[in-house]
């Protein structure tokens, strides 16, 4: 998560979404002790001053310290809303990130298989595994990241589909400063997919499955119930107040 004061916005960090690129990208409008066009690290602990706020990001949780305890990536929104308090809130641009939920579903197969050191699969292996995966696994809805009160807290949505145009404008509506250095990426993980095609993944079961447990991806993202047609169609969420 992230909070600038400067800019005035609260980033708020789904998962599977290049959460963690783009923390780093506006990581500098956050911390004084993050220039722009710095290197910023992937791996780093909390930090707040006058600038804004950094969540810890992969600090394991025994070794976090009390400021690390207190901001940290994939944050509950009733945590953020609570410390931050509703004056904040409510001055600043509420920013997430989602993605097309089939393709991130994918994405996480092929992550937790990574994580848990799983083999390569063999091509006739992928799919019955995958539906495993669907229907037997606990999915991160991020419902407790992005929902406050039983409502989608967001003012806008950076799609990972569109993710370097949609900072780009971000930057621009924000009044960020200009910089040179590149988008940066982590965690990259698409090429375990050789060339697959995310319907290549999916049956009626499974798709039905991800629609019914993601819908509220598919309402505020602007995604349809397509398998080929990937690209949102683009609306900007309207957050009600919480006074």
């Amino acid at each position: 998560m992230l909070v600038s004061h400067d800019h005035k916005f609260i980033f708020l960090k789904t998962r599977k979404v290049a959460g963690t690129s783009i923390e780093m990208f506006l990581q500098p409008m956050c911390s004084r002790s993050t220039p722009v066009d710095s290197v910023v690290q992937e791996k780093t602990r909390a930090m707040q001053d006058d600038a804004g706020i950094v969540g810890a990001r992969l600090i394991p949780d025994a070794d976090r310290n009390a400021l690390d305890a207190m901001w940290y990536n994939h944050m509950p929104v009733r945590q953020i809303y609570d410390q931050l308090g509703p004056e904040v809130w409510e001055d600043y641009t509420i920013l997430t990130a989602l993605r097309n939920p089939y393709d991130r579903m994918v994405s996480f197969f092929f992550w937790r298989r990574t994580r848990q050191g799983l083999p390569k699969l063999a091509e006739e292996e992928i799919k019955p595994a995958f539906r495993k995966f669907v229907f037997g696994t606990r999915w991160f809805d991020d419902l407790d990241v992005t929902h406050l009160n039983g409502s989608f807290a967001a003012d806008r949505v950076i799609h990972y589909e569109t993710l370097t145009d949609d900072l780009a404008q971000l930057s621009g509506d924000l009044d960020f400063p200009e910089r040179t250095t590149d988008m940066p990426f982590s965690k990259v993980t698409s090429g375990l997919r050789e060339g697959r095609a995310v319907a290549d993944f999916f049956d009626t079961d499974t798709a039905q499955a991800v629609q019914d447990k993601l819908a509220w991806m598919f309402e505020y993202g602007g995604y349809n119930s397509s398998l080929t047609d990937l690209y949102p169609n683009k609306t900007t969420p309207s957050r009600l107040s919480l006074a």
